[in-house]
Order: structure tokens, then C-alpha cells, then sequence
């Protein structure tokens, strides 16, 4: 309305003529459609050919020697007049890249399964912040941390930077099961410190979901360490924690130092380790990485 109070006159729009791009792709489409209909009419059983994939069937159409001409020229068109952008290839199984210093958007604000960084992402390198802050946020990415661990079916523990966040803050649950991932077990450990740890040896075989493509390989750890920290509520804690918890706990622990799980793998093993990580590494560069931390 206008500042009178009158209704403002509508204005009337001259029609938009179609560009040169659009009637050859109106035309070409139209066109193909009617040759295509033709060849099927002829063939007499509705399609040209078929094909078999598993127990489905699937139609398949070539274009002919009449057809190629008028798609080639619809495809130059569309190109022409802006309406084919190009699309930058993603390495399979890895979606939407991190960059390089970006914390995801939303990582502490709102529930979501956050996206795990794969070796050699800098973010499993860098230092680690103390959190000074246990507010409401900080559950919140506690929660998505448990989200993420449970969208993968093997995994037991996470910390932060393999999200993204450098922050000195990890969470596990020894307990959980593929089908029920028995959250009473669930714990944060927040500020963690090794204050103690056996001299003896336990040898286990260790993965780890920032090197998705690496099998169990054998890890020596301490048989038991003990550890202190803070919870969720700020409140100090100090803990022993032995066997299988003991070398997740340690596991983890070292993600905060910027330590990963193959610079503890045996020497003799080192090699053939080196082929699954020169693929994760060009994976990495092929979805725009710059700053490989190895």
C-alpha cells in the first residue's frame, strides 16, 4: 500500500521472450521425444533394449545416429546460456569437506552427527585447548560427540579434534553394542590427565574411524593407567582404568596430543600400512585439502 493509504497501481510486466538456449532445448527435447516414440512404435514392444542388475530389469535407450546431432546441440546450448554449472568431484565415502580451520557449523548449538576428519586432516595434529567453559554448549557437543560415535558400529570412542574441535574433551563407551549402544555407560572426560600408568605391556589390536580403511593392527599399551579429569558439570574426578578400558582410554588420551594411533604400530608393520596411507592422504587432496599434517 502506498503512504496515503491508497493501494499503489500495480505495475504489468511485458512477457519474457525465451532465450536461443531454451527453444533448442524445447526443441531438441521435443524433437527426441518424437524419434524415440517412433523407434519404440516400430519395434512393436515399447522399448528398445533392456538390461539386468541383480533381480531388476532396467530400460535402456541409446540415441541414433538422427538423435546424437540434436543432443549434442541441446547439451552446447544449455552450456552456453549458463545452465550446466560444473560440479567438483568428492572422493568416495568422504561427503562434504572440513576446511583445513574450520570448526563445523553449529558443533556445539545443535543436535547433529558431525562429520569425522580422516587422516591426514590437521586437526588430528594441532594442539588442544583446555575447555574453560562447562556450560549447556558444551553438552551439546558432548551429545553430538555420542551421535557420531554411534553412527559408526564399531567405534567406542571419540574425541574432539576428530571432529574438527580442538578441544581437550573425549568421550567413550566401552560397553555399547551394535543394536543398543547402552547409553547408562556412556562417559565424557573433559581436561583428561595420565597421572599414572603400569610398567607392563598388554598387546591388543586397535582401529580407529579417522583411518577407516586400516584394519585391527596390533598397539602395545600400559595395562592400566589412571587418570584425572572433569566431568560434564565441572566436578574433578580421578579414575583406574584397566585392560580393554585402559587402552581405549589411552587411545583417545593421545588424540589430544596430537598422537594417532599408527605412530605407536610396530616398525616391522610400518609397511604395510604405507599404501593405505598414501590413499587416504590423496583422498584428502582430492577434496581440496591443502595443509596435510602427516
Amino acid at each position: 500500500r502506498c503512504s496515503s493509504g491508497r493501494t499503489a497501481p500495480m505495475t504489468q510486466r511485458r512477457p519474457r521472450r525465451p532465450s536461443v538456449a531454451h527453444l533448442a532445448v524445447a526443441g531438441c527435447f521435443a524433437g527426441s521425444c518424437l524419434l524415440q516414440w517412433s523407434r519404440c512404435w516400430l519395434a512393436g514392444s515399447g522399448f528398445v533394449g533392456a538390461s539386468t542388475r541383480g533381480s531388476s530389469v532396467r530400460l535402456v535407450w541409446e540415441p541414433s545416429a538422427l538423435e546424437r546431432p540434436l543432443i549434442t546441440a541441446a547439451a552446447a546450448a544449455a552450456t552456453e546460456a549458463g545452465k550446466r554449472p560444473q560440479r567438483r568431484k568428492i572422493a568416495s565415502g568422504f561427503g562434504t569437506l572440513i576446511n583445513d580451520d574450520d570448526k563445523p557449523k553449529g558443533w556445539n548449538t545443535r543436535p547433529q552427527v558431525l562429520k569425522i576428519v580422516r587422516y591426514p586432516h590437521p586437526a588430528l595434529r594441532r594442539e588442544n585447548k583446555l575447555v574453560e567453559k562447562f556450560d549447556d554448549k558444551l553438552k551439546q557437543f558432548a551429545e553430538n560427540l555420542f551421535r557420531t560415535l554411534y553412527n559408526d558400529p564399531t567405534g567406542v570412542g571419540l574425541a574432539a579434534p576428530q571432529v574438527g574441535v580442538n578441544l581437550r574433551m573425549l568421550v567413550y563407551n566401552i560397553e555399547r553394542c551394535q543394536d543398543d549402544p547402552l547409553r547408562q555407560f556412556e562417559r565424557v572426560i573433559i581436561n583428561p590427565r595420565i597421572v599414572a600408568k603400569s610398567d607392563e605391556l598388554s598387546k591388543l589390536d586397535e582401529t580407529c574411524l579417522s583411518f577407516p580403511n586400516i584394519e585391527p593392527t596390533r598397539v602395545w599399551r600400559a595395562s592400566w593407567v589412571e587418570m584425572e579429569g572433569f566431568d560434564l558439570e565441572g566436578k574433578p574426578f580421578k579414575d583406574r582404568f584397566e585392560g580393554m578400558e585402559a587402552a581405549a582410554m589411552q587411545h583417545e588420551f593421545e588424540h589430544l596430543e596430537g598422537i594417532i594411533f599408527t605412530d605407536r604400530i610396530e616398525e616391522e608393520l610400518q609397511p604395510s600400512l604405507r599404501p593405505m596411507l598414501d590413499e587416504l592422504i590423496a583422498d584428502y587432496k582430492a577434496r581440496g585439502g591443502s595443509q596435510p599434517k602427516l
